[in-house]
Protein backbone atom coordinates (compact mmCIF):
# COMPACT_ATOMS: atom_id res chain seq x y z
CA UNK A 1 0.00 0.00 0.00
CA UNK A 2 1.29 3.46 -0.80
CA UNK A 3 0.80 6.31 1.63
CA UNK A 4 1.75 9.43 -0.26
CA UNK A 5 0.63 11.69 2.53
CA UNK A 6 3.02 10.04 4.97
CA UNK A 7 5.84 10.19 2.42
CA UNK A 8 5.18 13.91 1.89
CA UNK A 9 5.37 14.41 5.67
CA UNK A 10 8.81 12.78 5.67
CA UNK A 11 9.97 15.14 2.95
CA UNK A 12 8.52 18.08 4.86
CA UNK A 13 10.28 16.95 8.04
CA UNK A 14 13.62 16.79 6.19
CA UNK A 15 13.01 20.22 4.63
CA UNK A 16 12.07 21.69 8.03
CA UNK A 17 15.18 20.18 9.61
CA UNK A 18 17.42 21.62 6.87
CA UNK A 19 15.79 25.05 7.23
CA UNK A 20 16.27 25.00 11.03
CA UNK A 21 19.89 23.96 10.64
CA UNK A 22 20.46 26.80 8.18
CA UNK A 23 18.86 29.28 10.63
CA UNK A 24 21.23 28.03 13.33
CA UNK A 25 24.25 28.37 11.04
CA UNK A 26 23.18 31.89 10.03
CA UNK A 27 22.68 32.88 13.68
CA UNK A 28 26.13 31.49 14.58
CA UNK A 29 27.74 33.39 11.68
CA UNK A 30 26.00 36.62 12.77
CA UNK A 31 27.12 36.08 16.38
CA UNK A 32 30.67 35.45 15.18
CA UNK A 33 30.73 38.67 13.14
CA UNK A 34 29.35 40.65 16.09
CA UNK A 35 31.97 39.13 18.41
CA UNK A 36 34.75 39.93 15.95
CA UNK A 37 33.56 43.51 15.54
CA UNK A 38 33.34 43.90 19.33
CA UNK A 39 36.86 42.46 19.73
CA UNK A 40 38.35 44.84 17.17
CA UNK A 41 36.65 47.81 18.88
CA UNK A 42 37.38 46.72 22.45
CA UNK A 43 40.99 45.55 22.42
CA UNK A 44 42.48 48.98 21.57
CA UNK A 45 40.36 50.49 24.39
CA UNK A 46 41.67 47.84 26.76
CA UNK A 47 45.29 48.52 25.76
CA UNK A 48 44.75 52.25 26.27
CA UNK A 49 43.31 51.72 29.76
CA UNK A 50 46.06 49.26 30.69
CA UNK A 51 48.70 51.71 29.38
CA UNK A 52 47.38 54.45 31.67
CA UNK A 53 47.54 52.13 34.68
CA UNK A 54 50.95 50.75 33.67
CA UNK A 55 52.27 54.29 33.16
CA UNK A 56 51.13 55.29 36.65
CA UNK A 57 52.72 52.16 38.13
CA UNK A 58 55.93 52.82 36.15
CA UNK A 59 56.02 56.34 37.64
CA UNK A 60 55.57 54.89 41.13
CA UNK A 61 58.34 52.36 40.51
CA UNK A 62 60.64 55.13 39.27
CA UNK A 63 60.00 57.21 42.40
CA UNK A 64 60.34 54.26 44.80
CA UNK A 65 63.26 52.38 43.25
CA UNK A 66 64.70 54.60 40.55
CA UNK A 67 63.91 52.11 37.80
CA UNK A 68 62.51 53.48 34.55
CA UNK A 69 59.98 51.24 32.79
CA UNK A 70 58.80 52.36 29.37
CA UNK A 71 55.17 51.67 28.49
CA UNK A 72 53.94 51.69 24.90
CA UNK A 73 51.15 50.34 22.75
CA UNK A 74 52.17 48.50 19.61
CA UNK A 75 50.33 48.96 16.35
CA UNK A 76 47.13 47.02 15.91
CA UNK A 77 48.97 44.61 13.67
CA UNK A 78 45.87 42.61 12.93
CA UNK A 79 42.69 44.58 12.39
CA UNK A 80 41.10 41.22 11.70
CA UNK A 81 40.52 38.73 14.51
CA UNK A 82 41.50 35.82 12.28
CA UNK A 83 45.12 36.75 12.95
CA UNK A 84 46.90 35.22 15.97
CA UNK A 85 46.90 38.48 17.96
CA UNK A 86 45.56 42.00 17.94
CA UNK A 87 48.28 44.51 18.72
CA UNK A 88 50.03 44.55 22.10
CA UNK A 89 50.97 46.56 25.16
CA UNK A 90 54.73 46.59 25.79
CA UNK A 91 56.68 47.22 28.98
CA UNK A 92 60.41 47.70 28.55
CA UNK A 93 63.16 47.85 31.14
CA UNK A 94 66.61 47.89 29.59
CA UNK A 95 66.82 44.87 27.32
CA UNK A 96 63.86 43.08 28.90
CA UNK A 97 60.47 43.33 27.24
CA UNK A 98 57.08 42.11 28.39
CA UNK A 99 54.34 41.99 25.80
CA UNK A 100 50.72 41.71 26.77
CA UNK A 101 48.77 40.61 23.72
CA UNK A 102 45.24 39.52 22.94
CA UNK A 103 44.45 36.26 21.17
CA UNK A 104 40.77 35.88 20.25
CA UNK A 105 38.97 32.56 20.01
CA UNK A 106 35.86 32.17 17.86
CA UNK A 107 32.60 33.38 19.45
CA UNK A 108 33.76 33.05 23.02
CA UNK A 109 36.46 35.08 24.67
CA UNK A 110 39.67 36.89 23.98
CA UNK A 111 42.56 35.49 25.95
CA UNK A 112 45.29 37.82 27.16
CA UNK A 113 48.82 36.46 27.32
CA UNK A 114 52.05 37.79 28.76
CA UNK A 115 55.30 37.13 26.94
CA UNK A 116 58.65 38.16 28.38
CA UNK A 117 62.03 37.99 26.75
CA UNK A 118 65.46 39.49 27.04
CA UNK A 119 66.71 41.28 23.96
CA UNK A 120 70.15 39.61 24.19
CA UNK A 121 68.82 36.16 25.10
CA UNK A 122 66.55 35.47 22.16
CA UNK A 123 66.11 31.83 23.11
CA UNK A 124 64.55 32.82 26.43
CA UNK A 125 60.84 33.26 25.93
CA UNK A 126 58.65 32.93 29.01
CA UNK A 127 54.88 33.09 28.85
CA UNK A 128 52.50 33.44 31.74
CA UNK A 129 48.78 33.20 31.87
CA UNK A 130 47.13 36.57 31.74
CA UNK A 131 43.37 36.82 31.80
CA UNK A 132 40.26 36.36 29.77
CA UNK A 133 38.53 39.37 28.22
CA UNK A 134 34.77 38.95 28.32
CA UNK A 135 32.00 40.96 26.80
CA UNK A 136 29.93 42.88 29.35
CA UNK A 137 26.68 44.81 29.08
CA UNK A 138 26.37 47.08 26.09
CA UNK A 139 29.72 47.46 24.41
CA UNK A 140 31.62 46.98 27.66
CA UNK A 141 34.14 44.43 28.79
CA UNK A 142 35.65 42.93 31.90
CA UNK A 143 38.67 40.82 32.65
CA UNK A 144 38.29 37.43 34.26
CA UNK A 145 40.64 35.02 35.98
CA UNK A 146 41.48 31.86 34.04
CA UNK A 147 40.87 28.27 35.12
CA UNK A 148 43.54 27.16 37.58
CA UNK A 149 44.68 30.69 38.34
CA UNK A 150 45.97 30.72 41.93
CA UNK A 151 45.18 34.43 42.31
CA UNK A 152 41.43 34.20 41.76
CA UNK A 153 38.40 32.06 41.04
CA UNK A 154 38.00 31.15 37.38
CA UNK A 155 35.94 33.63 35.37
CA UNK A 156 35.37 35.99 38.29
CA UNK A 157 36.22 39.60 37.60
CA UNK A 158 39.91 40.55 37.63
CA UNK A 159 40.88 44.20 38.19
CA UNK A 160 42.91 45.77 35.37
CA UNK A 161 45.60 46.60 37.93
CA UNK A 162 46.01 42.88 38.69
CA UNK A 163 46.90 42.20 35.06
CA UNK A 164 49.33 45.14 35.04
CA UNK A 165 50.88 43.73 38.23
CA UNK A 166 51.44 40.40 36.47
CA UNK A 167 53.22 42.15 33.61
CA UNK A 168 55.51 44.02 36.01
CA UNK A 169 56.08 40.82 38.00
CA UNK A 170 57.02 38.95 34.85
CA UNK A 171 59.45 41.73 33.97
CA UNK A 172 61.10 41.40 37.38
CA UNK A 173 61.31 37.62 36.93
CA UNK A 174 62.85 38.06 33.46
CA UNK A 175 65.54 40.27 35.03
CA UNK A 176 66.72 37.42 37.31
CA UNK A 177 68.94 35.68 34.70
CA UNK A 178 70.73 38.99 34.18
CA UNK A 179 71.79 38.97 37.83
CA UNK A 180 73.71 35.70 37.42
CA UNK A 181 77.42 36.33 36.81
CA UNK A 182 78.65 35.31 33.39
CA UNK A 183 80.71 32.12 33.45
CA UNK A 184 84.34 32.24 32.39
CA UNK A 185 85.27 30.45 29.15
Amino acid sequence: MTDWHRLFEKYQHVADHKAERQRQLDAAATAQKEFEAWSVRTIPRLYAELAVIAGARADELSKEVGVKVEVSIGPNSAPDVHQPWLGYLKLALGDVRVYLYAAPTPQTYVYLHLLANHHDLRERVVTRQGAVLKRAAGDGYELGYLDGDPAGVAHTQMPLDALVYRAFEQMADAQAPLLTPASSP
